[in-house]
């Protein structure tokens, strides 16, 4: 016995939440199953929400990361900055 298949691509346009689309989508799967005959059966079968969304926690991370590291540099800074301005009469020629 054969087995057809149709596959279908849902693209989104530029301004739609690729996350959205993808729960509207999955939403409406079984809803679209019932308009079916029995025989003909749909499924989810490729997800590029996932890629999308590890990609934003990936962002999300390495910003987050990125901005500490930057303030701890900038408070190490001001900190030796102020210790060496408040110490001496007069200004180093170094400033570390």
């Amino acid at each position: 016995m054969v087995k057809r298949s149709v596959y279908i691509p849902v693209v989104k346009t530029a301004d739609a939440s690729t996350w959205t689309v993808v729960q509207d989508l999955k939403s409406k799967l079984p809803e679209m199953q019932n308009l079916l005959p029995d025989d003909v059966k749909i499924s989810y079968e490729f997800d590029q929400s996932i890629f999308v969304v590890n990609a934003v926690k990936s962002l999300m991370t390495e910003g987050g990361l990125g901005a500490l590291l930057t303030g701890l540099m900038v408070l190490l800074f001001l900190t030796r900055l102020a210790q060496q301005s408040y110490c001496s009469d007069q200004p180093s020629r170094y400033l570390f």
